[in-house]
């Protein structure tokens, strides 16, 4: 990107910097892809009986997030009880 007064350094700052925000969109972009398809797996799992340490285990999901997928789903449809998160 060329802009009037800026010098080539000042210039090579600007491209790496718009280079690193474009790649950072993209990263946030493909997380939300895999948030998306991951929340409906670790659901299905605790559903299914699984425990949450399990899960946990076998996924790489932290602990803590597994609770906030937890907390989504019972906000989400609320008064049911069908997922037990023993462990």
């Amino acid at each position: 990107m060329y802009c009037w007064g800026m010098d080539n350094a000042q210039r090579d700052k600007t491209d790496r910097q718009e280079k690193a925000l474009a790649a950072v969109a993209s990263w946030r972009r493909r997380s939300e892809e895999v948030e998306a398809q991951r929340d409906p797996v670790i659901t299905e799992a605790l559903e299914s009986g699984l425990s949450k340490e399990l899960v946990h285990q076998f996924s790489g999901v932290a602990r803590t997030t597994i609770d906030r997928i937890i907390a989504k789903r019972e906000r989400a449809v609320p008064g049911d009880a069908g997922m037990e998160t023993p462990g």
